[in-house]
């Protein structure tokens, strides 16, 4: 349970976002697209990753640190790979053309993967293997950034914590979406703990100075440690190469250490990132993969859980569920973070739409 919360239906909120961005100079599609986003990732519970981070993307905007109107091009296309320079657009606009290349590529040669340079955060990792799942793909995304995070074995900052995702279709079951960053916990977290006053549990962070903390203030002046100790930050460095090496990107301590989180401003990146897509029916009958899919899911579900547990939960399953829980009764927003975005929209002479807050409760 958190501090009280309020839910808003999406119309209103994507409405108010697009005009938010478009005041900011972006397209009207860009602008439409970029809420979509932050709104699909508030309904399925990441709102570290959501609509929460629009003053910080507007302020980049209208200070010239990311480029609202950007001439996205493709620098290379050979058979099943491509390559796009992003133009210090925001990632969002990035990898919404970058994924639907991939998907063009996979649906021509069965598989398609596409590498970006010069981009910006892309928000949740999760919003573009979703779109390949919504075509009966199989999709992979990945992305570096600021250096975050301490490697295994580091007391600074020197690697992102260089998130992914991946997403599986499904027949009759709900689709698979394993959607994850690589520090014990995700610094979108920490930032919002900082912002409700609330503790991060042990073994997430080190202050300044290299030693462990539980302050979230401390944490974000810190570093973030990796999960799992020595394998997260294999992974780490894995999807690093993948983002950047492929594509020419800016890698590690070459990206700037300043993030949203401590100046509420998305300044430049200039990260990188890749989206794998494979269609399935190039291997075998689209319908029996699914059936085979949805097998995995119930035998797995079928588990005897653990005492004290639901039993098994299958990756993604949550906010699905979140989702559809959203789209019947309004995205929930906490009271502080309503505050931020009214406050913010004043700022803007475009006013919240406080008027389309249809419920209050607890968090959940």
């Amino acid at each position: 349970m958190g501090d009280a919360a309020m839910r808003i239906d999406r119309d209103s909120l994507v409405t108010w976002s697009t005009a938010m961005f478009r005041h900011a100079s972006v397209p009207d599609q860009d602008a439409a697209n970029i809420a979509n986003f932050l709104a699909e990732a508030d309904e399925r519970g990441h709102p570290s990753h959501g609509t929460d981070q629009l003053p910080a993307y507007v302020r980049g905007f209208k200070e010239g640190h990311l480029q609202p109107s950007p001439q996205l091009q493709v620098v290379q296309r050979r058979g099943s790979l491509a390559v796009v320079d992003g133009d210090n657009a925001l990632g969002h606009v990035v990898a919404n053309f970058s994924m639907d290349l991939a998907i063009e590529i996979a649906k021509e040669h069965g598989i398609g993967l596409v590498s970006c340079r010069n981009s910006n955060h892309f928000g949740m990792a999760g919003h573009w293997p979703l779109k390949a799942i919504r075509a009966n793909l199989i999709g992979y995304s990945t992305t570096n950034g600021p250096p975050v995070m301490a490697p295994w074995g580091g007391s600074v900052g020197a690697i992102c914590n260089n998130p992914f995702a991946w997403g599986i279709p499904a027949g009759d079951e709900t689709p698979i979406l394993l959607d994850m960053a690589l520090t014990s916990g995700a610094r979108g977290k920490v930032r919002l703990a900082n912002q409700r006053g609330e503790l991060i549990p042990p073994g997430w962070a080190l202050d300044k100075e290299g030693h462990p903390t539980t302050n979230a203030q401390a944490a974000l002046d810190g570093v973030m440690l990796p999960l799992a100790e020595h394998k997260g930050s294999g992974i780490a460095i894995i999807n690093e190469v993948l983002a950047s090496a492929m594509s020419g990107s800016q890698f590690l301590t070459q990206i700037t250490s300043v993030t949203m989180a401590s100046t509420g401003v998305h300044m430049s990146w200039r990260i990188g990132h890749s989206f794998l897509v494979i269609d399935p029916s190039f291997l075998r009958p689209l319908d029996d993969f699914l059936r085979h899919v949805d097998e995995i899911i119930r035998q797995l579900r079928a588990t005897p859980a653990t005492p004290g547990t639901t039993g098994v939960q299958i990756p993604g399953a949550g906010g699905f569920r979140k989702a559809d829980q959203a789209q019947r009764e309004g995205i929930q927003f906490s009271a502080q973070s309503i505050a931020k975005l009214t406050e913010f929209g004043v700022k803007c002479g475009i006013p919240f739409p406080t008027s389309a807050l249809i419920q209050k409760g607890p968090t959940q």
